[in-house]
């Protein structure tokens, strides 16, 4: 998804430039993949946390489910179930 796309790259995007340098996206890809347990928790709570504020609000994650994909075999009753769900 664009928007889950977006939100890892201003994690990655250290100091706010609107672009990414070699050393940002080598520590970013570093963290999210073979960092630490902490590394990893602490860029997917970015991930999360769309207005920076340092907590995570039930609409952040509201936010973010609503991005992702679906699976193709949920019938209509389990999508919109699932979408309930998130409110």
């Amino acid at each position: 998804s664009v928007f889950i796309s977006e939100s890892i790259f201003k994690c990655f995007d250290e100091d706010n430039d609107g672009v990414l340098n070699l050393q940002e996206f080598g520590n970013g890809m570093s963290h999210l993949y073979i960092g630490s347990f902490e590394d990893t928790l602490k860029l997917i709570f970015k991930i999360y946390d769309n207005n920076r504020d340092g907590y995570i609000h039930k609409e952040d994650v509201r936010l973010l489910l609503s991005y992702l994909p679906l699976r193709e075999d949920h019938s209509k009753t389990e999508y919109k179930y699932q979408m309930e769900s998130q409110l």
